[in-house]
């Protein structure tokens, strides 16, 4: 679960570089989603836990980069 906080959270922090705080959590939420949703057409399922991860890193960003 710390990797999917981890890549939030860099993920986020450099969309929050180039895009603005709005745009940085969508697209980084929207990456998260993607690939869950890809992990449950595989052998991986769908996870709840790894996408609450998602939000707490981009939450984490929000908090830090302010």
């Amino acid at each position: 679960k710390f990797k999917h906080f981890f890549t939030s959270y860099i993920i986020y922090s450099v969309f929050y570089e180039v895009e603005s705080k709005k745009t940085s959590s969508l697209i980084t939420f929207s990456i998260g989603l993607s690939k869950e949703i890809y992990d449950g057409f595989r052998k991986e399922k769908f996870s709840y836990k790894d996408l609450i991860y998602d939000v707490l890193g981009i939450s984490f960003g929000l908090i830090l980069l302010k």
